[in-house]
């Protein structure tokens, strides 16, 4: 994959109507080199205005703007060739859905912490060059045509809740029905409708692996298997007391998949 090099810089643009919360921001990106403020806005207009000019690889863009809101801003950069990457600042975690539905690279609430913060710089560097045969591929056809590295949020969706969680702390994903349940770190499961082959073309791999069509596991976070008999047996995970039954055939591609 070709990413930002080392020692390239990103250069960033600030929207938010409140210039406390831009010079917070200006603080906080201070501490990593790799990242330079070209300019700031207050307003949808004046922001769209100011990228044309400046033409950032990323925008830090909040949501409530007199004027309307940053989703608003969102059409007025399809013409721009790259487009920036968009990262949602807000006091208001109600609005997440919606950002990464537009494909947002992340999505931060204030106030915005150093360390939560310092994930997304990693993310932004790890994004492909604009140009690169990855970055033009995934422009065609859309984020999915990417899989994500175990350290970028996913969007859980259950009925009325919403949470975001790193890719890395699925521990498995497995059919149920038409839907799909994931095994969270810390013993919690969601359950969506959502195909596995998505989760297949989503998750890294490794550490995910397919294991049958209606499995798939995060190979490293597995700390035990308990055989039932011949013909089953539970699998255990680092960090929960949730188990997955597996039968025998399931079992030996487990023992056969690279630790």
């Amino acid at each position: 994959m070709s990413t930002v090099a080392k020692g390239t810089v990103i250069r960033a643009v600030l929207v938010d109507d409140e210039q406390p919360a831009r010079q917070q921001m200006r603080e906080r990106l201070d501490a990593h080199p790799a990242i330079v403020v070209v300019g700031e806005a207050d307003r949808v207009k004046s922001a769209a205005d100011l990228i044309g000019k400046t033409k950032p690889d990323v925008i830090f863009l909040d949501v409530q703007m007199p004027g309307g809101t940053g989703f608003a801003l969102l059409p007025l950069l399809a013409d721009l060739d790259p487009p920036p990457a968009v990262v949602f600042v807000t006091a208001y975690d109600t609005y997440a859905v919606k950002a990464f539905e537009t494909n947002a690279l992340d999505y931060l609430t204030k106030p915005v912490k150093a360390s939560r913060l310092a994930l997304t710089i990693d993310r932004l560097q790890k994004r492909p060059l604009p140009g690169t045969a990855l970055a033009q591929d995934e422009s065609a056809t859309g984020p999915a045509a990417g899989r994500l590295e175990p350290r970028d949020l996913v969007l859980l969706r259950e009925k009325n809740s919403t949470r975001m969680v790193e890719a890395g702390e699925i521990c498995a994903v497995e059919t149920e029905a038409d839907y799909t349940r994931i095994h969270l770190s810390g013993g919690h499961t969601v359950l969506m409708r959502k195909k596995m082959t998505q989760w297949e073309q989503e998750l890294p791999a490794p550490p995910f692996q397919k294991i049958s069509r209606r499995l798939l596991l995060n190979v490293p976070r597995i700390n035990g298997i308990v055989a039932h008999d011949r013909e089953s047996a539970e699998v255990r995970f680092e960090g929960t007391e949730k188990i997955v039954l597996v039968s025998r055939m399931e079992l030996r591609r487990i023992r056969q998949a690279p630790q």
